[in-house]
């Protein structure tokens, strides 16, 4: 099924003329599409592959992660199996992340939302280990607190813009 292009009218440079304008809307398999130009689009677009690196990578090597950065001692077998559990976690998100940034632009900004939500909640958890918690565990808490604030930041402006 081919796709249909509504254009609008009134753009500038294009009255008076039997030019086509810029579209504005596509219809494709019964959905509008409004194109690939929206900052959601985009940040869902970048979203979706760096949380599928890291969910693979914590999947399948989780000892390798830290590089000993974040942890000061080896990894207990719960501490792996935990970091295995947040990587399908992780690797679902981006399975959501990479069908959403197709959808339309209403359902993504429903969807970044709740994502604004979930990593907000991530933060505050976090900054209250990072004051409250083992003194150990500092530099985890911390990258922690950087990530989640990043996606933040990132969904905030790109709603804000869309």
């Amino acid at each position: 099924m081919g796709a249909e292009t509504l254009y609008r009218r009134d753009t500038p440079g294009a009255r008076g003329r039997q030019e086509k304008a810029a579209p504005v809307l596509t219809l494709r398999g019964g959905q509008l599409d409004a194109g690939t130009s929206s900052a959601l689009t985009k940040m869902m677009r970048v979203h979706r592959w760096v949380a599928l690196t890291i969910g693979l990578a914590l999947v399948l090597v989780p000892r390798r992660m830290d590089l000993g950065l974040l942890f000061p001692r080896p990894l207990t077998h719960s501490e792996v199996v935990y970091l295995k559990a947040w990587g399908f976690f992780v690797l679902w998100l981006a399975y959501v992340v990479h069908h959403t940034s197709s959808a339309t632009l209403e359902f993504q900004k429903v969807i970044a939302k709740g994502l604004l939500g979930m990593f907000s909640g991530e933060i505050l958890l976090y900054l209250n280990e990072f004051f409250r918690g083992d003194k150990d565990e500092l530099a985890l808490n911390a990258a922690y607190i950087i990530i989640f604030s990043s996606l933040a930041i990132g969904y905030s402006f790109a709603l804000w813009k869309s």
